[in-house]
């Protein structure tokens, strides 16, 4: 039976039910960092790294997930895993943020959802509802029945969430592998006694190659 989650959230699939809840993990790591940081409030200084303690223990708070598409590390290697400033310096100018390096600004994002977005511009009424720590996402954005990302009808009027979709490359073939792979895998994680599996398998090999040859 499927779980509301996984049904309501475009990140997941049937055979997965991990939350995108963040707010005690997000809290418990942030007593860990001024623990072993106490001089600085500068948290992107040390999660960056790709090699630190900090960086891992960051990703793991999203699941070794990108919090705007959902791609794991199941697919991706965590080396094109990065930690994303969701506003940029001159946006959180903009929106009186003092801490562009603050945890609150930080998520865990995939290189192409970082890096489409960049400098992406967010109108104030609409950060709450675009910063993806507020798991507002799977109310703005959803699977079509082919599995393709889109914008949700209330939301298609929107400029900043339609920008947002456009940065991302949403509507990109990858994000629709990305998906197909994880399902894919967490169905033979599930059920690996099943007579379809090692045919599964097989199937998965050549998508993930050609997955992998189109990373950035």
């Amino acid at each position: 039976m499927k779980n509301n989650l996984v049904t309501e959230d475009y990140r997941y699939n049937r055979y997965c039910n991990i939350s995108f809840v963040l707010s005690e993990k997000k809290e418990r790591f942030s007593e860990f960092f001024r623990a072993s940081h106490p001089r600085t409030s500068n948290f992107y200084k040390y999660i960056s790294p790709r090699k630190s303690v900090e960086n891992r223990m960051f990703r793991e708070i999203y699941n070794n997930r990108c919090v705007y598409c959902g791609v794991s590390t199941q697919v991706l290697p965590a080396s094109l895993f990065e930690v994303d400033h969701f506003l940029s310096q001159s946006e959180c100018v903009k929106h009186s943020i003092a801490n562009v390096n603050y945890i609150d600004n930080l998520v865990s994002s995939c290189s192409m959802c970082n890096r489409g977005k960049s400098n992406y511009s967010c109108s104030s009424e609409y950060v709450d509802l675009l910063h993806p720590d507020k798991n507002q996402y799977p109310v703005v954005f959803k699977r079509d029945k082919r599995y393709n990302l889109e914008i949700k009808e209330i939301y298609q009027n929107n400029t900043d969430v339609v920008e947002l979709f456009r940065v991302l490359k949403f509507d990109n073939e990858l994000r629709r592998i990305d998906y197909l792979i994880m399902e894919l895998k967490d169905f033979c994680k599930i059920y690996p006694e099943d007579s379809l599996v090692c045919q599964i398998k097989d199937i998965i090999e050549p998508i993930e190659q050609h997955r992998r040859d189109n990373s950035i």
